[in-house]
Parts: C-alpha cells; structure tokens; sequence
C-alpha cells in the first residue's frame, strides 16, 4: 500500500513526478478506446507491428475527410462499408509501394 507505514515509503515516493509518461507528440494518447469487432478483422490487426498506431491512422483518416464527403458516404448506406474497405485497400496498397520503393 502506497503511502502507508507498512509499505516502507510513508507518503510515497516524493520524485513520482520524474517517472511520469512524456510524449512526443503533439496531442498526448490520453483518451481511451474500447471496441466490439469481428474475430477475423483482430486476426487481421494481430498481423501488424503496430496494430494501435494502424488504428489510430485509420480514424484519423476517416475524421479528416470533408465534411461533405462523409455526408455523401453516409447517403450509401450498406454500400458505404464496401466502399471504404475499397478505399483502405487501396490506401494500404499505394503505403506499401512507397515502403519499398524507400528501401530500395
């Protein structure tokens, strides 16, 4: 127990602050995320190396788009979802290309 006299530290440890979590980027991750998805879209995500940071990508993506865009994907209804999908194939696809064609 933190803070206690039992717990060899009484009123805890005085450089806690020296510890703390940094960043370096310029929003830090302190918000917190938790979803339902399909067991076959997590084995597609458990492939990656960084599957949070693909993740985090993706919203950013889909939250930059025009307002007037989202508007017009929204107007597709379930067409909407195989029209994305297209999208993030594609975008997956050219971001490889470019990854390779950096190491060569």
């Amino acid at each position: 127990m933190a803070g206690t006299k039992s717990s060899g530290r009484p009123g805890g440890n005085p450089d806690i602050a020296s510890y703390g979590f940094t960043t370096d980027r310029p929003e830090p991750l302190e918000a917190h995320l938790q979803l339902r998805i399909p067991a076959s879209m997590k084995e597609g995500l458990d492939v990656l190396s960084d599957k949070n940071e693909f993740v985090r990508q993706a919203i950013a993506a889909w939250l930059s788009l025009p307002a007037d865009t989202i508007a017009a994907l929204e107007k597709l209804g379930d067409r909407r979802n195989e029209f994305i999908r297209q999208a993030i194939s594609d975008a997956l696809c050219l971001s490889a290309a470019d990854a390779l064609a950096a190491e060569e």
